[in-house]
């Protein structure tokens, strides 16, 4: 199977801007909520605030625009299923709310 170059290219620069986007609006978000890093099991401590989650949110608009633009449903399932781990993971070392 022959991947469309257009095609990736295209869905490659709406990842960016959707990715872009998102870490200014949840920047934006982050001074407006405030909420300190609980940072139960880290040695050292972020001194950024914790909610939102700039991963997460970068991820799952990354997922986004992959489940919209897949041809196939299961790619944006896979891509969906990986940011709700991503925000999992940040949840469960400590580092998010």
């Amino acid at each position: 199977m022959k991947l469309d170059q257009k095609f990736i290219r295209f869905l490659l620069i709406q990842i960016v801007l959707a990715a872009s986007i998102s870490f200014m609006v949840v920047t934006g978000m982050k001074a407006v909520f405030a909420e300190p890093r609980p940072c139960e099991l880290l040695d050292s401590c972020p001194e950024s605030f914790s909610f939102p989650s700039r991963h997460t949110g970068v991820a799952f608009a990354a997922a986004t625009v992959i489940a919209l633009a897949a041809k196939k449903r299961y790619w944006g399932v896979l891509a969906l299923s990986a940011a709700v781990l991503i925000g999992y993971w940040r949840m469960a070392i400590g580092v998010h709310t």
